[in-house]
């Protein structure tokens, strides 16, 4: 077993992504382009162009992050998005958030993740 540490001030600042306030710490690889990382947006961080080589999910722990472009989405811990191989998208966060990159050839959602109104009615978030 190896202990792995994706806390705050374990990442490098993010460059060539037009970010500010956004660092990154590579977790773990693995076979097919497999990788898993985590991005630490402080109060305030802005990432302008982020284009992920292969398929993504950006999987919010902690804090809230809003995705700008291609559309306006509100996401908190809990909430993620996959964006495909070239998909340029622009995430800011206004309060901070800690968010988990999961990387791979070919990533798709499954139906049971994807949020439709009957799945999630009356669904609450831990502490409400």
């Amino acid at each position: 077993m190896r202990v792995i540490h994706f806390t705050v001030g374990a990442g490098d600042p993010l460059w060539g992504t037009g970010a500010s306030g956004v660092d990154f710490v590579p977790m773990l690889t693995g076979d097919s382009a497999f990788q898993v990382g985590c991005l630490h947006l402080e109060k305030g961080a802005v990432a302008d162009r982020l284009a992920p080589e292969h398929s993504c999910a950006l999987l919010v722990v902690q804090g809230t992050a809003t995705l700008l472009d291609p559309d306006r989405i509100d996401l908190s811990g809990g909430m993620g998005i996959v964006v495909q191989r070239g998909e340029n998208i622009r995430m800011e966060s206004r309060g901070g958030a800690v968010l988990l990159i999961v990387e791979s050839v070919g990533l798709e959602a499954t139906e049971v993740a994807i949020s439709t109104p009957d799945r999630i009615s009356g669904q609450r978030w831990p502490g409400e």
